[in-house]
């Protein structure tokens, strides 16, 4: 294919992504998502491409800087920031390009400025001692052991057997196995030797010679160039890398490029770059279960500090609906988390919610049993990018829930993320707008609540309102259904009501409203609705209460009297301690205030740039 042939195809492969995202589709449709992997499997099927492509992308960065389209601002940087870190040959003007565009986005507001600053610190870096970041992302993926870059990582795939079919963890797993066989400690240490020289001495390279030697040596021989090329690289400091320093560089690199070819005179070949997986293991876990997970780690690193203090604990969300029922009429939907978070991130929206239909469409074909062929795992391939560059996290407050059955007795304490529903058993009630035909039909609908709680102001007073009122059912949703949603809020900025959207609970009360006229008495139904930041909820006629969280069927408490939501407080050793008897009542009173003002507990999710406003 000719050069304009190539330029034109990528850039028809760019304009779709953009496309894709300037006109998001109302339903999930299982074409989506496949522009972005499509793209980038041509650049690393032909790495020669990359220069074109990076070349592509700066132009159309400054063509939304320029006419202020921000929403394409982020995903084009990932982008470009994906082939950069992989590719070899991209001129030194289009890296100092790059570094100057990321510079002038600082001045645009949260998230954009954050995401530039990462993208030009990683810009720097590469700029300075060329193949660091390749070098460390391999390193860190695929633990291979180092002194100089000691991190490692390791990438956790909880799986809620309720929702993933049978199919796609077969072929989850089967992607997996496959990965971890094209993918050996020895194939990616030849892979970090040879990107590292390539990258340093260019054309200068004859990578074709690199890759057989690399090839035809012991695992013996092969660690020692691979330690050789890390020290090189991670020896220089990055941040005060001088003219010397980087010429001291590049004259290791040449040795050890002298050494391993030997005085045979080798023909130059291309440079065949390979796509790394990250190390996966698959676990089932219990629907809901994730938050519980992430309590308890919290829990147990607060008692005991050496646990985890060198983990970085990175969450990740990709939804999977249930298998859809080809007699179905209506579309399946996403949860209430994965539509926030597209909500809030156009990017996560394109790349991960709509992973859902394609991951069924590909469980669903025969797997290719020809070995010899190289299979581009499209699961495994959108976890990986998700993973690498989903770095910018969203926070969401973590509840807990006191659960009384017996006001004399200690409560049962439990924790949600999402939601939680209240209802009242009901054998069969009257119809809206009926008259009863005894006295106290009407009475019997429903249950007499007491409901104390404190009211979300923008001004972060305190307002405590305690009311009465007869009641069939209350939701608590910690998660807004819509951007438009600001209940409680009529006057409210847009911009500063989504900002505070899930850091507080959207409340609905199913209230049954009496009214007398001359026929008689009948009532009605009516939705009250308000924010609170912690609410007591108790029956007032002793009728019992049934509790769901998270739509957990396993986690359904019945016979509740009493319940009190308030913010989940970050689990310390001194709250455990708290619970044994004080000598000093003045001592317990200072520890209970401090409980009282400790810090929320959060759950990050990491998306590709936060909350967009």
């Amino acid at each position: 294919m000719e050069g304009s042939d190539v330029e034109l195809d990528l850039q028809r492969s760019v304009q779709a992504v953009l496309r894709e995202l300037s006109t998001p589709a109302t339903t999930l449709q299982s074409n989506q998502g496949m522009w972005r992997w499509s793209l980038h499997k041509k650049v690393d099927r032909d790495p020669a491409k990359s220069p074109v492509l990076v070349r592509i992308l700066l132009r159309e960065l400054e063509k939304a800087e320029g006419e202020d389209h921000q929403h394409v601002l982020i995903p084009l940087l990932h982008t470009l920031m994906y082939v950069l870190t992989k590719a070899t040959g991209v001129p030194e003007e289009l890296y100092q390009r790059s570094y100057t565009l990321c510079t002038r986005l600082l001045t645009l507001p949260a998230p954009y400025c954050t995401v530039a600053l990462d993208c030009a610190v990683q810009l720097k870096t590469e700029t300075a001692v060329p193949g660091t970041l390749y070098q460390r992302m391999v390193i860190a993926e695929q633990n291979l052991r180092s002194e100089l870059y000691p991190y490692q990582e390791r990438v956790l795939l909880f799986v809620d057997p309720e929702l993933v079919s049978a199919s796609v963890c077969s072929a989850l797993l089967l992607e997996i196995q496959a990965a971890q066989e094209q993918q050996s400690p020895e194939a990616c240490m030849r892979h970090v030797v040879a990107h590292a020289l390539q990258a340093a001495l260019g054309e200068a390279c004859h990578i074709g010679a690199v890759h057989r030697k690399l090839q035809a040596s012991s695992r013996r021989i092969l660690e020692h160039y691979f330690h050789a090329v890390v020290a090189a690289v991670e020896q220089v400091s990055v941040g005060e890398a001088s003219e010397g320093q980087a010429a001291g560089h590049l004259q290791r690199l040449e040795e050890i490029y002298r050494s391993l070819l030997g005085p045979a005179e080798v023909a130059r070949a291309r440079c065949a770059a390979h796509t790394l997986q990250k190390t996966c293991h698959a676990h089932l876990l219990p629907h809901s279960a994730l938050t519980v997970l992430f309590y308890n780690l919290r829990k147990q690193e607060s008692q005991k500090f050496c646990l985890t203090p060198r983990l970085s604990l990175q969450l990740y969300y990709i939804p999977v609906l249930a298998p859809q029922d080809p007699t179905a009429s209506r579309q399946p939907e996403l949860g209430d988390l994965a539509t926030f978070l597209g909500r809030a991130d156009p990017w996560y929206q394109s790349t991960v919610n709509t992973l859902c239909p394609a991951i069924h469409k590909l469980a669903e074909m025969p797997p290719c049993l020809d070995t010899s062929q190289t299979v581009d795992p499209f699961i495994l391939d959108a976890i990986t990018y998700y993973v690498r560059m989903g770095t910018q996290p969203i926070y969401f407050q973590i509840y807990r829930v006191k659960i009384f059955s017996d006001l004399s007795q200690e409560p049962t304490e439990d924790i949600f993320l999402t939601e939680l529903k209240m209802k009242i058993h009901e054998p069969k009630p009257p119809k809206e707008g009926a008259s009863p035909r005894r006295r106290g039909a009407a009475e019997s609908l429903g249950a007499e609540l007491s409901l104390c709680y404190q009211k979300a102001l923008l001004s972060h007073r305190h307002q405590e309102v305690a009311i009465s009122l007869r009641a069939t059912g209350l939701v608590l949703k910690a998660i807004p259904a819509s951007d438009t949603e600001v209940l409680g809020f009529p006057h409210c900025p847009p911009v500063a009501a989504s900002a505070m959207d899930h850091m507080c609970l959207n409340v609905s009360v199913a209230e049954v409203v009496k009214s007398c006229h001359l026929a008689g008495r009948s009532f009605s139904m009516a939705t009250n609705t308000f924010r609170t930041s912690s609410i007591q909820v108790q029956s007032q006629d002793h009728r019992p209460l049934m509790l769901w969280l998270d739509k957990d069927n396993q986690r359904t408490f019945k016979d509740v009297v009493r319940f009190e939501v308030d913010p989940c407080p970050e689990p310390c050793s001194r709250s455990q301690r708290s619970k044994t008897p004080w000598p000093n009542p003045e001592e317990q009173k200072a520890m209970e205030q401090t409980e009282t003002t400790s810090k929320p507990l959060q759950m990050p999710i990491n998306t590709y740039s936060g909350i967009v406003q």
